[in-house]
């Protein structure tokens, strides 16, 4: 991603990252197509193909065809249709399929006519329900247009675990849509380790968004804002 001609902090810092030399894994929690406003993908295709591996859950497993071709070219990509939080199951609300192509947000433009209703899948129905009635055409009954998936869930050791890698990270980006915050607490940090750590936060409520903030920093994150996303950096060993 460039921002006014550099590098945005979040690519900057995976860059530090590999800067060394060193091979560097990258997790990617909430991928959708791994490409539209994904804000690593640039950074991987042009400077990291060779130097990283990368693991994208993504539980909606009609993404999966477009995330296999979108990373195509990275030589150590798994793709994975856990979702991560606490052991069991987790309902998901997903705008269904064929609404895809009356959909019409104003930040999409040009965008493939999957890539907005994918992105507001929640587990928060309320709000998927009110993203239907504001920019699905010709809708009288927005409850219609939007369907329940239930999806395997686990914490991230155990996710990466089950795929045979090992769960010692250096990059982890979350985009889940409203729960990134119990992503990160079921991220296993402690063990996991990432030095990185790219979120959205705008969707928390305050009471959460601190509590989110608070658990970081006990954990040694320096967290650095980014418009409505948030960059955490491990600044103790």
């Amino acid at each position: 991603m460039i921002v006014a001609g550099r590098l945005s902090a979040y690519p900057a810092a995976v860059l530090g990252l590999a800067a060394s030399g060193n091979f560097i894994r990258i997790v990617i929690v909430g991928a959708n197509d791994g490409r539209i406003n994904d804000p690593i993908h640039e950074t991987v295709r042009a400077h990291l193909a060779g130097r990283s591996e990368i693991v994208l859950f993504e539980p909606q497993h009609r993404l999966h065809p477009m995330l296999r071709e979108t990373y195509a070219f990275h030589p150590a990509c798994t793709i994975s249709g856990a979702a991560i939080g606490p052991q069991g199951t987790l309902e998901l609300h997903a705008i269904r399929p064929e609404f895809w192509s009356r959909a019409r947000a104003p930040y999409a433009a040009g965008w493939p006519d999957y890539r907005a209703p994918t992105g507001v899948t929640s587990g928060q129905r309320e709000h998927v329900v009110a993203w239907a009635n504001q920019h699905i055409r010709g809708l009288r009954d927005a409850e219609k247009a939007v369907e329940r998936l239930s999806v395997p869930c686990k914490p991230l050791p155990a996710a990466l675990r089950d795929l045979g890698l090992s769960v010692a990270i250096d990059v982890l980006q979350v985009d889940a849509e409203g729960a990134d915050d119990t992503v990160l607490y079921n991220a296993g940090l402690a063990e996991t380790r990432p030095a990185v750590i790219h979120f959205e936060f705008g969707h928390l409520t305050a009471d959460r968004g601190n509590r989110l903030l608070r658990f970081l920093d006990s954990l040694g994150y320096v967290v650095w804002p980014l418009g409505q996303d948030r960059l955490a950096v491990r600044a103790s060993s």
